[in-house]
């Protein structure tokens, strides 16, 4: 038996080079300054400008925060770009 995740439609943050949200990107929908801040951070951490190792996402039930989570992480490994 397979197993099929919720997110494994995500393949990054959604962002163009200039750390934009498009509307509709690499699985990402809405939550446009979420994914910016995310965006900015991750791009702190690969120019070693911070020393990343751990990022919290609090908030409530289903406000996208596993999926910020997983955007980032495939941008980071991948250079995913649409």
């Amino acid at each position: 038996m397979e197993r099929i995740g919720a997110h494994l439609h995500i393949r990054g943050l959604g962002l163009d080079d200039r750390l934009e949200p498009r509307d509709n990107s690499q699985g990402m929908v809405g939550q446009g300054k979420v994914r910016k801040a995310a965006g900015m951070i991750l791009r702190m951490v690969q120019d070693d400008r911070i020393a990343g190792r751990a990022i919290l996402f609090a908030g409530p039930p289903s406000t996208g925060k596993t999926a910020i989570a997983l955007g980032g992480i495939a941008q980071r490994d991948k250079g995913a770009r649409d």
